[in-house]
């Protein structure tokens, strides 16, 4: 997965979680991984910033139809973010591990 750019609304942009937890009330923007077994990123055990470069997500090595897997997205603003439509683009990619 990978970012185009900061979750924006023109010149205003909402920051990047990088304590490990996007918390009510601090501006910060990121998300967590249902799956607990990712050895490339840290999505698996904290809230995480997106970038520009690709990060794993997520990672099944089991033939299982029954295998669900999901990505939270959290925002949080305080009293200086700034009102607007905020968007962005994120990128998936899934491929097959054969």
């Amino acid at each position: 997965m990978l970012e185009d750019d900061n979750l924006s609304s023109g010149a205003n942009d909402i920051d990047d979680v990088g304590d490990g937890s996007v918390t009510v009330g601090s501006e910060e923007y990121g998300a967590i991984s249902s799956d607990s077994s990712l050895s490339a990123s840290t999505f698996d055990t904290a809230d995480t910033a997106f970038t520009t470069s690709f990060q794993d997500i997520a990672d099944e090595s089991d033939v299982s139809f029954e295998s669900r897997n999901f990505l939270e997205l959290k925002a949080a603003i305080d009293g200086s973010t700034e009102d607007g439509s905020y968007s962005q683009t994120l990128t998936f990619i899934l491929s097959g591990n054969f």
